[in-house]
């Protein structure tokens, strides 16, 4: 049996199969040199996806990975080598779209991950650590890196918010 991994349901829980992804490049049976860092369920056109932020044993990001039923494990368009060096600290979504957080900022997908933009409107504060949701509003969206950023509009521009610097140097990361 493979200890650890990603285990999927498929029948409410009734039956698990590990169903870790091959990676090119690297020895993924039984994932011994992958770690996730965290997932994301998505109903998709009425089907069930699953989004994966990969990490290789090393440390290094290789990006996000997409699960569906019948495709099995997939790349999608935001992956890098394992000697890449980079970190991604979350994924997110709103109704339509896709959301990564990381070192280079925020990225966005609006086709199952095909394709990613990243969006660096934020003055240089580029390690945006977390984003949440206003429940009030499906479109507004705060960033909490070294600044905290609001977006009115989905993600597609952002407007830094003076005066809370101060208060969330003291603050924990997760919001």
């Amino acid at each position: 049996s493979n200890p650890g991994g990603i285990w999927v349901s498929v029948n409410d829980g009734q039956t698990w199969s590990n169903s870790h992804p091959d990676y090119p490049g690297l020895n993924t049976d039984g994932l011994p040199a992958i770690g996730v860092r965290e997932v994301l369920p998505r109903m998709e056109n009425g089907k069930f996806a699953l989004y994966a932020l990969l990490y290789h044993g090393n440390g290094n990001c290789l990006g996000v990975m997409r699960y569906d039923k019948n495709n099995g494990w997939k790349n999608t368009g935001l992956s890098y080598a394992p000697l890449d060096k980079k970190i991604l600290y979350g994924i997110y979504q709103s109704k339509e779209r896709i959301f990564v957080c990381g070192e280079d900022g925020i990225m966005t997908s609006d086709d199952k991950g095909a394709n990613w933009q990243s969006r660096q409107d934020m003055e240089g504060d580029r390690r945006v650590r977390n984003l949440s949701f206003d429940p009030a509003s499906s479109k507004t969206i705060w960033a909490f890196g070294g600044k905290v950023w609001k977006s009115a509009d989905n993600g597609q521009s952002w407007e830094k918010q003076e005066g809370w610097e101060k208060n969330l140097s003291q603050a924990p990361h997760r919001i």
